[in-house]
């Protein structure tokens, strides 16, 4: 997978995009993101357009579904649900 190039001109992703990513993958809501990650929910929704544009996607199933077999996605049976 290869994050594209947004409109913004910011082209890869930051890491805390990256741990935001992983986390919407692992199913966690965004609220339980920001907790996890001691940030604000606001900065989590802000972060996950982010990489929504990046990816070329607006939903988190989505997401999931383009990142899948990436270094980005969950060991097998990790899943949550």
């Amino acid at each position: 997978m290869t994050w594209r190039r947004c409109r913004c001109g910011r082209g890869r992703s930051a890491p805390r995009e990256r741990d935001v990513a992983r986390l919407v993958i692992d199913g966690l809501s965004t609220q339980d993101i920001a907790a996890t990650l001691f940030i604000s929910h606001h900065t989590v929704r802000d972060d996950i357009k982010a990489v929504f544009d990046k990816v070329g996607t607006h939903r988190r199933r989505d997401l999931a579904a383009a990142l899948a077999g990436t270094a980005l996605s969950p060991a097998p049976g990790s899943w949550t649900g």
